[in-house]
């Protein structure tokens, strides 16, 4: 996949069992994410007025202002929350050194419920941290 191909259009139908089809979409996934940065998924099976509105949350929360988006940043030590543009530089996890990201982004965990008083002590405590959830826009949780 050179760089200069196109966002791959990845169809996860048929895949939720062990087997050459799913292998083969594992691997375009690998791949969309590491030579390009992103894919776009269909046969997901999520209802189409939930993608609409978890793409209207979002849209709103990254209207907001600066000064509203960073009290949603993550407590240290964990990725769960707001990270402002400038605030990563992912080209360093490989090695080169490249300036910040001119990305916004905002991470969760589908485990909201788990608490960082959980954490083994192995540095998995990252991924266990309660989510950071924003007061808006409202509907963002």
């Amino acid at each position: 996949m050179p760089s200069t191909s196109r966002i791959p259009l990845v169809d996860l139908a048929g895949s939720a069992e062990p087997g050459t089809e799913r292998d083969a979409v594992v691997e375009t996934i690998r791949r969309a994410c590491e030579e390009i940065g992103f894919l776009v998924v269909t046969g997901h099976d999520v209802p189409e007025a939930v993608v609409s509105n978890a793409e209207e949350a979002a849209r709103g929360f990254f209207a907001l202002p600066d000064e509203e988006k960073v009290r949603s940043v993550p407590v240290a030590g964990t990725w769960w929350g707001f990270t402002p543009a400038r605030g990563t530089a992912l080209a360093l996890a490989h090695g080169v050194e490249t300036p910040p990201d001119l990305c916004e982004t905002y991470s969760v965990s589908r485990f909201d419920h788990v608490v960082a008083a959980t954490d083994p002590g192995d540095g998995r405590g990252a991924f266990i941290a309660p989510n950071v959830w924003p007061d808006e826009p409202a509907g963002f949780r």
